[in-house]
């Protein structure tokens, strides 16, 4: 009876162990062997996998364009010539390169160029500007002026420290702009300023001030600013009696908007070379305008030959 017992109570303890990993011996009794256990297994919850819906194309540009009967003008003036011209550091002069020619030895785009359009000439103002009996080119009319467009505005030339030139060096604006001519310097400065329709003067500009020309008015050819302190600084400004103008960027590109459609004329205005095509550019060359948008492409600017 005592061995019966013995061997129930280590049956009972042996099921009291949850998962033994070995055999374990009670002696005197005998060895029992217990079965293996498994390690537990865990089920994670299946993943919902979400498709990653296709994007969708990006819509396409709308190109800009002018509304019917009106169009963006656009193009790029190019150097044409070789070699191109490099621009020369000024002695003295805090860092201020020469800018009789910015052109971009990359694209040879030429930078400081002014653009603008004419209306379309008959035959006969085309031969009374030739001979002198018309003075200036007719304007456009109001009908050709976009409804409410205007470029007049505050205007700057700027002085400023240590490099000594004037910034903008090419500054074209529409008549009816007041213009400052700011210097921005530790000195003083002296601009001259000669014009045939908004005066002529010469003042003292200290440090931290400036000379205003107020209600520009139109000119037929751009308006020489120079400094007699530092003959190198130079700048020039045109003055136009309608919205129809641009000045290149560095790479040559400019922009004329809302230009009325039909047959219109092309000036093109370098400060070393002049205009464009000699005497006759500046009466411009005839251009077709449709609505919408023009792209002219390049357009070459050659040197003057020496």
């Amino acid at each position: 009876m005592r061995l019966v017992a013995a061997l129930t109570l280590v049956v009972l303890a042996g099921t009291a162990d949850a998962c033994p990993r070995m055999a374990r011996y009670c002696p005197p009794g005998p060895v029992v062997v217990y079965p293996y256990c498994p390690p537990p297994v865990y089920y994670s919850p299946p993943v919902e996998v979400v498709p990653v819906p296709e994007a969708k194309p990006a819509d396409p540009v709308k190109e800009d364009v002018a509304p019917d009967g009106w169009c963006h003008v656009r193009g790029r003036v190019a150097f044409d010539g070789d070699p191109i011209p490099k621009q020369k550091l000024i002695p003295k002069s805090g860092g201020a390169y020469t800018e009789d020619w910015v052109v971009n030895p990359t694209n040879r785009g030429v930078k400081n160029v002014v653009v603008w359009l004419l209306p379309e000439l008959t035959p006969g103002q085309l031969e009374d500007l030739r001979t002198r009996r018309l003075r200036a080119v007719p304007g456009f009319r109001p009908e050709q002026v976009y409804p409410g467009l205007s470029l007049k505005g505050d205007r700057s030339l700027i002085h400023g420290e240590p490099v000594r030139a004037y910034v903008p060096h090419v500054l074209a604006v529409q008549a009816g702009s007041d213009l400052a001519i700011r210097n921005l310097s530790k000195v003083a400065d002296n601009p001259t300023w000669a014009s045939t329709n908004n005066g002529e003067f010469s003042p003292q500009v200290p440090p931290s001030n400036l000379k205003e020309v107020k209600n520009l008015k139109p000119e037929r050819f751009a308006i020489a600013v120079s400094s007699t302190i530092y003959p190198w600084m130079k700048a020039y400004v045109w003055v136009f009696d309608h919205p129809y103008f641009a000045v290149t960027d560095p790479d040559g590109n400019f922009e004329i908007k809302f230009a009325p459609k039909g047959n219109l004329r092309l000036v093109v205005w370098q400060e070393e070379t002049g205009f464009r095509n000699g005497r006759e550019g500046r009466w411009g060359e005839p251009i077709q305008v449709p609505s919408g948008r023009l792209n002219l492409g390049d357009v070459m600017l050659r040197p003057n030959k020496e």
